[in-house]
């Protein structure tokens, strides 16, 4: 998932951002999907909650992790 420069098809709210050094761990809400996208952006990505984001999405760089509601 890449925060896109321009407006694409999949138009995301940030919901949460951590930075961790070399990279922002970013949560994003996006309508239609039932759980947040949380994805890794390189550097600063300067995103607070609230703020809008386009998203591309490469399917070879799509990592999913079962969530087990145990």
């Amino acid at each position: 998932t890449v925060v896109a420069g321009c407006p694409t098809p999949i138009c995301a709210r940030v919901v949460g951002s951590e930075f961790l050094g070399d990279a922002d761990h970013v949560t994003f809400s996006v309508p239609g999907l039932a759980t947040p996208l949380t994805a890794r952006t390189p550097g600063r990505a300067r995103l607070a909650p609230g703020d809008a984001a386009y998203l591309e999405v490469h399917a070879s760089d799509v990592l999913v992790v079962a969530h087990d509601d145990l």
